[in-house]
């Protein structure tokens, strides 16, 4: 298959690599991945997750935002921004800032700034 019409196609003389590693996302992260490039909408993390856990769907959801910046899925990456706003704890806020700093999302950023300084102001 490496000659098609008489044209080496160095596209198949190389082994095939997935576009996005199996480590990356996992199967619930590359479900819900496919689920918003085909609906245009935020899926269910904690139905997707099959768990009631906040903190694993948070988790969940940062996966994401890293993944929409890397394939820059910008909507999928304002959407992951505005879920975690809402699932900010004392527990996930420096996480949730690190990511937002390294994934350049301002508005996620500037909201983590201010429930630290409000939640964490006399530690």
């Amino acid at each position: 298959m490496e000659h098609f019409l008489g044209f080496e196609q160095p596209l198949f003389s190389r082994p095939f690599k997935p576009i996005l590693p199996p480590e990356d996302l996992g199967v619930q992260g590359d479900t819900a991945m496919l689920l918003f490039i085909y609906t245009d909408h935020l899926p269910d993390v904690e139905e997707i997750m099959g768990s009631e856990s906040s903190s694993s769907s948070a988790i969940m959801v940062q996966h994401l935002l890293a993944a929409a910046d890397r394939f820059t899925l910008d909507r999928l990456k304002l959407l992951c921004e505005v879920n975690l706003c809402g699932e900010l704890a004392v527990d996930n806020v420096a996480t949730t800032l690190s990511l937002a700093e390294l994934h350049r999302c301002q508005q996620l950023k500037s909201i983590c700034l201010k429930f630290a300084a409000a939640k964490l102001g006399g530690v």
